[in-house]
């Protein structure tokens, strides 16, 4: 970091906020170990009470270092929400600063035509400051990014079980209309580095640990019904009601008032109303999911579920029972499900 050769002064900006996150958290840590923390100072745009108290302290923190001592870090976060004044103060400050002095800015977006984005490419062009955009990483570049923080983490995975993570953290895997949340990517990749005993990393691990895995097997379940196939709705469900950290009745209750929401959520979109929480991609999923399945097979497995949820809360009946009862009922057709035992009956 003291090697005056190079750039001294850093921008940062973009939409992949957590990205910028883990970069100024390296530079805070490298700095640390290396120089202690005597001279590194934090300041956050959106924390500032006082604006003259604070353009005063960054007046002082940015003219006292000079080549003779101990190199310095200012790092100043969302430097977007500064106020002109502050702006200004610090793009006269930038273009005098000792070299010993890192400075390191985030922003939210670059706006040439301002004038501390002016100061900041003319500095770049003679080597004193650096900037970078980070966007957050989508289609091929996100299963890039995901490989290589598998692989930093010492684990590797195969191509088709890094796309069977994908779709179980992010709705869609190619991010064309929804940007993936890259730091809950990173946390369940976290989680499942730690939980994984093989340097490889198995379809078996993904389900056992990755939150998004259940909320997968769920949809499937809710795809099975809605298909009327039966096999694959009680393979699901069995599969879900052991995967799930709760057992027993709780387990299913759970499955069930997810279900109960979605069907809700179809309803809604069958009759031009839209789901006020669901995004542009679940909206077009949802829209596929529907196709030419009437409003009656929907209504009827709404009611259905909302029997089970309260028969289930009010009983002491057999919940695994109940809930095969309920997927059978829901995957057979109007005249044999008018025929069959009704799930209320079954103990």
């Amino acid at each position: 970091m003291s090697n005056t050769s190079k750039p001294h002064i850093y921008a940062f900006w973009g939409d992949d906020r957590f990205s910028i996150g883990e970069r100024l958290t390296f530079w805070k840590n490298e700095f640390i170990k290396k120089y202690g923390g005597q001279t590194l100072w934090m300041q956050d745009a959106s924390s500032i009470n006082d604006g003259a108290a604070f353009e005063q302290q960054l007046r002082m923190a940015f003219r006292s270092a000079t080549l003779f001592t101990q190199p310095r870090l200012s790092i100043l976060k969302d430097c977007d929400e500064f106020s002109p004044a502050t702006t200004e103060m610090i793009s006269s400050l930038l273009a005098t600063l000792s070299a010993s002095h890192f400075v390191v800015m985030t922003f939210k977006k670059w706006e040439k035509k301002k004038p501390l984005f002016a100061v900041l490419e003319s500095l770049q062009k003679k080597g004193k400051a650096h900037t970078q955009e980070y966007r957050t990483p989508t289609g091929a570049a996100l299963t890039s990014w995901t490989q290589k923080r598998f692989l930093a983490k010492g684990k590797e995975v195969d191509t088709q079980t890094l796309q069977y993570f994908l779709s179980c953290v992010v709705a869609d895997p190619s991010g064309k209309m929804d940007a993936p949340d890259i730091g809950m990517i990173a946390s369940e990749i976290d989680k499942l580095c730690s939980y994984a005993v093989s340097a490889t990393i198995s379809k078996k691990d993904i389900d056992a640990i990755v939150s998004g895995a259940e909320v997968k097997s769920i949809f499937d379940l809710e795809d099975a019904i809605l298909q009327q196939e039966q096999e694959r709705a009680l393979r699901t469900s069995h599969i879900l009601t052991t995967q799930r950290k709760e057992r027993g009745k709780n387990a299913i209750l759970g499955i069930i008032s997810f279900l109960a929401k979605e069907i809700r959520g179809l309803l809604l979109i069958q009759s031009g109303m839209q789901p006020p929480t669901w995004s542009p991609q679940r909206l077009w999923h949802a829209k596929r999911k529907i196709g030419s399945l009437g409003a009656d097979q929907l209504r009827n497995l709404y009611k259905n579920l909302l029997l089970c949820e309260q028969k289930l809360k009010s009983s002491s009946f057999n919940a695994g029972m109940v809930f095969d009862s309920l997927v059978v009922r829901s995957t057979q057709s109007d005249r044999k499900a008018s025929n069959a035992t009704p799930w209320r009956k079954v103990r």
